[in-house]
């Protein structure tokens, strides 16, 4: 029998998830339960910093406290980065959906009568990397996995809706601001990942524009961070060299407006990377090009306009979240899907 929590109306509750951008976008399900379970009570987020613009979109958030990375790193700064959540509280419930090093140090402090921990089965998928054995529960996604400790809380529904609160008319005045043609919906592109092994060949892109602009139409817009920058004004040079209109803004918005510009778009293709996420959580179709992660290690992308492209190869998975190179040296698991693979899928979609 399931034990279920007898605080039935806890009045404030702290949920903790720090990084990265899919991850962080996997939990709106388990936020929109926790509403759904205790509609009158207030939730506040704690997460970095960068990310807090986003969970402006996602009601079922009353606050967020965003923390910056180095604040976790001395005892001082940590101590004072509590303080401004404790300040919030005291709490009824904490929910850690992130259970790190991290997360496990600031439970410690932040003052809540209960706990409930996600479980992300770290062990099974490094079996599955590691060893290729298979452990995992199945289906596997981290996004039920959310769910699980709320069935602590009486939770037994279906997942919650993983989109946010977007605004299509505001993205299409952001548009006009920076620009961007809007004739008929843009073609977005992510091609960057923090490991390089899971970037799909930047050749590629422009082979798949030339066929995806002359289908659908628009223009291509290539997505990425500050850092990625001077990459992605190469990749909308080429494209531009190639005859196809294009415009880099890598680095040229923010997390607060991009969501919305992104529902603007008739789709995304991208790598395994929180970007996909974002198109997901936007509404739009998108395809996830995996490579050196797979997934069942639990980090797809939700919903029906969701695809990943994979090859199917006993090397696979070499890693959990991508790497610097390829164990092999050949990332035929990239190089293999082909860009006429991936406008098939985009047909069907779109």
């Amino acid at each position: 029998m399931r034990k279920v929590l007898t605080h039935s109306r806890p009045a404030k509750l702290v949920v903790l998830r720090l990084s990265h951008l899919g991850d962080l976008l996997l939990i709106i399900p388990a936020l929109r339960a926790l509403r759904a379970l205790h509609s009158h009570a207030e939730i506040v987020l704690v997460t970095e910093e960068e990310y807090v613009p986003l969970f402006s979109l996602v009601s079922a958030v009353d606050g967020v406290v965003g923390i910056k990375p180095r604040e976790l790193r001395s005892r001082k700064a940590r101590q004072r980065a509590v303080q401004r959540i404790n300040g919030l509280g005291p709490y009824d419930l904490m929910l850690d959906l992130h259970n790190v090093s991290r997360t496990r140090v600031l439970r410690n402090s932040i003052h809540a009568r209960q706990v409930l921990v996600t479980n992300k089965h770290t062990l099974g998928r490094w079996l599955l990397v590691l060893l290729k054995k298979d452990m995992l529960p199945r289906p596997w996604q981290v996004a039920y996995g959310h769910l699980m400790p709320l069935r602590a809380l009486g939770f037994a529904g279906e997942m919650p809706d993983h989109r946010l609160e977007v605004d299509n008319e505001r993205g299409l005045r952001l548009a006009g601001e920076l620009g961007i043609q809007m004739h008929a919906p843009p073609l977005a592109f992510a091609p960057f990942a923090t490991g390089c092994t899971k970037e799909w060949p930047g050749e590629n892109y422009i082979e798949l524009a030339r066929s995806a602009v002359e289908r659908f139409g628009g223009v291509v817009l290539i997505l990425g961070s500050p850092a990625e920058g001077e990459r992605g004004e190469a990749l909308a040079s080429a494209l531009r060299d190639d005859g196809i209109t294009a415009v880099s803004l890598a680095g040229r918005i923010g997390l607060g407006e991009l969501p919305h510009l992104l529902s603007c778009c008739c789709t995304l293709v991208g790598g395994d990377t929180g970007l996909a996420h974002l198109a997901s959580a936007c509404g739009i179709a998108n395809v996830a090009i995996f490579g050196p992660t797979t997934p069942r290690l639990g980090f797809s992308p939700l919903g029906e306009r969701s695809t990943v492209v994979e090859r199917e190869l006993t090397c696979r998975p070499c890693s959990r979240h991508g790497g610097e190179r390829c164990p092999l040296g050949t990332l035929e698991c990239m190089r293999e899907i082909r860009p006429q693979m991936v406008l098939e899928v985009l047909e069907d979609l779109i």
